[in-house]
Parts: structure tokens; sequence; C-alpha cells
């Protein structure tokens, strides 16, 4: 699969969510995935690496033992010879406004580098000096289309990729369901819950970062702690997903990817998932105005084409990043 790539990449990614839906291109060549920059690591290597970067010993003393760490991390070794471009997840993003980012250039000379804001970047690095990032980055992708126009970022939808779910015997069937942080969004929740389950509809919510002022509904779970695995067997016992936006968040979220690499009805308040590609009318229902009628359109089967499902894969990341530093 990655004989027509240009590059060797290093992607310096995170765990759960981002193991599924890398997955297709994690185990290539060609790819070398860290969940953290001190994967692979004995403990006392690990110990010594977090030490150099950690924010509060670096109060004190810049970069302790950098001349052993600096060694351990990112050390990717690849089958072939070629250029290396490096992924960066935003999270991860402080590793290069360190003096690491001259050690890497050093080691891997005339390599590119790639940043990808996978959530807002407000929410990621905070305060950001974009002018900054953009010197030390050749390409800043962002899913969100409000920060691409705010900061001149190029777009690109989270990948997903396609992988069968542990079956999970002791979870019951439901209608509809719906796990994430409250926050602001409380309100636009409990009033969807209210009208599902007076519908006759069994949801199953499981709610967190609740705001104190908020009264508890029966029925709903509150700040359960849950995997990304055991939430896709969550996932694969009910017939919809329910989607509420971030305020401000213009971007697609997972919940559509899910929604169609495992064939379920969409329940959202996305106002831009019409103008999408990916927009489905069978299977993907606006919550303002569709919600009163989820109880006739909840039984219909749901099914995407084995096309739709592969153009989500991250292997199309890599070809898009491909073509933008040629």
């Amino acid at each position: 699969m990655n004989q027509n790539f240009h590059y060797n990449y290093i992607i310096c990614g995170s765990d759960g969510y981002y193991l599924i839906g890398y997955n297709d291109i994690i185990n290539l060549d060609n790819v070398c995935y860290y969940k953290r920059y001190w994967d692979n690591l004995s403990l006392f290597s690990k110990i010594l690496v977090r030490t150099t970067f950690s924010k509060f010993i670096n109060r004190y003393i810049k970069q302790p033992f950098s001349s052993i760490s600096y060694r351990l991390v990112l050390n990717a070794k690849f089958k072939k010879e070629a250029p290396i471009c490096l992924i960066v997840f935003a999270p991860s993003s402080f590793l290069l406004n360190t003096p690491y980012l001259q050690y890497f250039d050093k080691k891997y000379p005339g390599n590119k580098k790639v940043l990808y804001y996978q959530d807002k970047v407000q929410v990621h690095t905070p305060g950001v000096d974009m002018n900054r990032m953009k010197e030390i980055y050749d390409v800043i992708y962002s899913y969100n289309r409000a920060d691409c126009v705010q900061y001149g970022l190029k777009y690109y939808p989270t990948p997903y990729s396609s992988l069968p779910l542990p079956p999970n015997p002791s979870l019951e069937d439901t209608d509809v369901f719906y796990c994430g942080r409250a926050k602001t969004r409380y309100k636009v929740i409990i009033d969807a819950y209210n009208e599902l389950t007076n519908q006759g509809l069994k949801c199953d919510f499981y709610l967190s970062s609740v705001p104190e002022s908020c009264p508890g509904i029966d029925g709903i779970h509150y700040n359960q702690n849950m995997t990304y695995i055991e939430y896709l067997q969550h996932l694969s016992h009910t017939k919809a997903l329910l989607e509420v936006m971030q305020e401000d968040a213009d971007g697609f979220t997972p919940r559509l990817w899910e929604s169609i690499m495992y064939d379920k009805h969409l329940i959202t308040n996305n106002q831009f998932i019409k103008d999408s590609v990916f927009y489905n009318a069978l299977y993907m229902h606006d919550l303002r105005q569709s919600i009163s009628e989820a109880s006739s359109f909840i039984t219909e089967p749901v099914s995407y084409s084995e096309t739709e499902k592969e153009r989500l894969s991250p292997v199309h990341f890599l070809y898009d990043i491909e073509k933008t530093l040629e």
C-alpha cells in the first residue's frame, strides 16, 4: 500500500480514539506511529525523557539530560531509506518549541513537518503564536473550518479507519447513544433526551463535565469513565448516534465517521453537514427539525457502501500531505 509514498512518516500521535482512527496506516512499512513521545522506552529511559521535557523542572533547569534523552525520542527505524516527514498532533506540539527541534533537524536534514489540530486551536494551544508555528511547520492542518479561516490553516477532516468491534454481550440494545462532555451543551442534550424518551425510545446517555448548577436526570449516566473501545461497544448496540456540537465549532467530529463506518443513523445539530460530500439525507437528521420524528426513521436500516467508508481512511490524509508538500 505504501509503494507510492515519497516519505517515511514519523507520527507523534495519541491513543484512544486515534489508535482506531489511524489504524489503517499504523502498520505500514513507511509509518512509525507513537502514542506518546516516550513510547517503546524502558522505565528508566521514560523517566529520563519525561524529566527533560517537564514544564515544572524546566522552570529551574533547562532540558536536563537532553544529551541522552533527545536520542531516545521518536527514534524511528524504517525498512527503506526515504525523506522524513514528521506529523505532530497538536497536544505534542510543545516538543518542537524546545531545543529538541534543532536536534531533530540535524538528525533528519531536509525533513518536512506537519501539525494537525484535531480539536479547536484554542483548546489545544490557548494563546498560540501561530506565526511562530508557521515558521516551524511546512503545513498546518485543522479539522475546524473556522480555525482554518482565522489562522490561515489547511482544512482536512479527521481520518477514520475500519476496524471490527470486539463484542460485549452484556450490553442491551438501545435506540440512541450519546457520550460526551456536557459543558455549555447540557440543555441541548437534556432536551434531546427528554424528547426521545417521550417517544418511547431507549436512550443510552453518558455525560461528564456537567455544570454544578444543572440537575441530574434519571436514566442518564454521569461522570463514568469509558475507554474508546467500550464506547464503540455501546455504539454497536444502538441504532442512532446523537451529536451535539461545541460552540463555535464547524468541523466534522468522529460521530459522523462512526455513523458511516458502523452503519448508524446520525442525529446532529451540525449546520454544515448538508453541504458536505459525506451527507446522506436518508441517514443524517437535523437535531432541530427531525428529532420529533425520530421514532419513525430510527427503525429504518442503515447501509453505507465500502467506497463511502474507505474514503475516510488516513491513507488519503498521507496522500494529501504528499500532494501539498510537492
